[in-house]
Parts: structure tokens; C-alpha cells; sequence
């Protein structure tokens, strides 16, 4: 499995978006689904108008040159009523994006990580074959690679290295926000070390 870990504020995740609908990606949100039918969010107006309406974190990127495949939604049955869920890993083939935002634990605030990957094959839903990604996949998991670490700064931690937006840093620095699994003293170097002002 191939993935890019950041740390993105929300200015940022819409950048991100963006660039995604810029190369003709589609997106569609991994959610408990009433009818065994995906929602597509087909622009960035749509997409973000969705994601400030709704609580998901996860999202398939879907492209016409790589997603030759529906997805299989699985009925699941949760206070006796019948659900769907995205059955991951089959259909697509896709990228899956998962953001965390803003949130508040034991008096503190935390921007949390997101990431953007993919499995190195998908199973087709109909005979279980498994299927290869393709090389536009792989292209446009370069293309937003490339824009973020274009915009962000690394930061090894334990066996991974994250993506640190710098905009994201700012932000943690000026409103005191803590980065999951990252200390406020490490935020204040990195902060330095692009020499942003103090104020």
C-alpha cells in the first residue's frame, strides 16, 4: 500500500481538492448509505458543500482512466435498520483520502493528520479476480505528492514521515494547536525553520 501522510489545515484540504478535480477526478464519500447506490461528487462546490454538511472523513477519488469497476456496497443491519457500506479494497480501482479536522481532547486542540493512498491491486467484485492498478492511478497520486510536499515541510515520526502543510504549522503555532503524536516544541522548530514571524 502506497500513502502520503499529512498534516493540512482546511485552507489546504480545499487546495488539495482542487487539484484533484483540476486532473478530472471524481469523489465519492464513504458513508452509512441508505440505499445500496453511491453519492459522486462531481465538482469541488459540491464536494465541499457535502463534507460541511455531513460527518466523513473518507473519501474515494474515482477517475474515468482508472475506475473501470463499480463499488459493492454491503447491507448491514444497525438498530434494525438496513444500511450500506463501501466494501474497501474492491470495485474501483480508487484513491482513498481521509482528512481529520479541528477537534478538542482533555483541554486540548489538535489539527489532525490526514492521508492520500492505495492498495497495490483491487479485487474485482464479480469473480474476486484481482486487478492491477493502473498508471493514471499512480499519476495522479504523483501529481497531489508532488503539490504537497511542494507545500508542506517533512517530519519523521517513529518509522513514518509526515508532510506538515506550512500553513497548517502557522496555524498551530499562532492558535497553540497540537498536532496528533507531535509536541508543541517540535511545532515551534519547524515554525523557525521557515521563518515565519513571530506574530
Amino acid at each position: 500500500m502506497a500513502d502520503l501522510n499529512f498534516y493540512l489545515n482546511n485552507n489546504e484540504k480545499i487546495e488539495l481538492l482542487k487539484q484533484l478535480y483540476d486532473v478530472g477526478c471524481k469523489i465519492v464519500p464513504d458513508l452509512a448509505y441508505e440505499y445500496s447506490e453511491c453519492i459522486i461528487l462531481n465538482n469541488l462546490e459540491e464536494c465541499l458543500r457535502f463534507i460541511d454538511l455531513n460527518d466523513t472523513n473518507l473519501l474515494f477519488v474515482l477517475h474515468s482512466k482508472f475506475s473501470i469497476l463499480p463499488f459493492i456496497l454491503d447491507p448491514i443491519k444497525k438498530d434494525n435498520k438496513t444500511i450500506y457500506s463501501i466494501r474497501q479494497h474492491y470495485g474501483g480501482p480508487s484513491l482513498s483520502l481521509f482528512f481529520t479536522g479541528i477537534y478538542e481532547k482533555d483541554n486540548t486542540t489538535f489539527l489532525g493528520h490526514g492521508f492520500l493512498s492505495y492498495y497495490s491491486y483491487y479485487y474485482d467484485p464479480i469473480n474476486n479476480d484481482k486487478i492491477p492498478i493502473q498508471k493514471d492511478l499512480i499519476k495522479i497520486f504523483k501529481i497531489i505528492n508532488k503539490w504537497v510536499t511542494k507545500n508542506s515541510v517533512p517530519y519523521k515520526l517513529h518509522s513514518r514521515t509526515y508532510r506538515l502543510g506550512k500553513d497548517a504549522i502557522k496555524q498551530a503555532f499562532v492558535k497553540k494547536y497540537n498536532l496528533r503524536d507531535i509536541n508543541n516544541a517540535s511545532i515551534n522548530e519547524l515554525y523557525k525553520s521557515l521563518r515565519l514571524p513571530q506574530s
